[in-house]
């Protein structure tokens, strides 16, 4: 009978301290884009989430990030990112977006490391780090062009 408590005590614990080490934060974001078949995610939003200090330059329209030993320099309109000193190629370009700067989620993977998921049925994006998961809703982004059409000596 002590042998079947210790066995019961033992599984207890095993699945009581399982629990803990995998339990990750889990953070959803709504603001996602899918353009041109390429997901992107707001920067500012992810990286505050995983806890990067993000500032913008307005002159440049530029952005510099950093987070621990880790720093990100990149432009809107350009598909290169500078991490580190390294410049490394991204599969589409970065933008602005109603205020908001727009990148490629493999930024994220090659900046942080992050394993980087992609859910084509319910349109999610699933971005997991070490201690958080954060998943982020992408919709389709269709841009507005205005035409403004005038009479001929107008």
């Amino acid at each position: 009978m002590k042998s079947f408590i210790a066995l019961v005590v033992i599984v207890f614990l095993t699945t009581l301290t399982g629990s803990f080490v995998s339990a990750k934060e889990t953070i959803t974001l709504n603001n996602g884009l899918l353009i041109e078949g390429r997901a992107v995610v707001p920067l500012r939003s992810i990286f505050q989430t995983i806890g990067a200090d993000v500032k913008w330059d307005s002159v440049e329209q530029k952005v510099i990030a950093s987070k621990d030993t880790t720093v990100v320099n990149l432009r809107i309109n350009e598909e290169e990112v500078l991490v580190n000193g390294k410049l490394y190629d991204l599969d589409a370009p970065i933008r602005m977006i109603e205020g908001q700067t727009m990148v490629p989620v493999r930024l994220l993977e090659i900046a942080f490391g992050t394993d980087i998921k992609w859910d084509s049925k319910i349109n999610m994006v699933t971005i997991k780090l070490a201690e958080k998961e954060i998943n982020v809703v992408v919709k389709e982004y269709t841009e507005e062009i205005s035409i403004k059409i005038s009479a001929a000596g107008d």
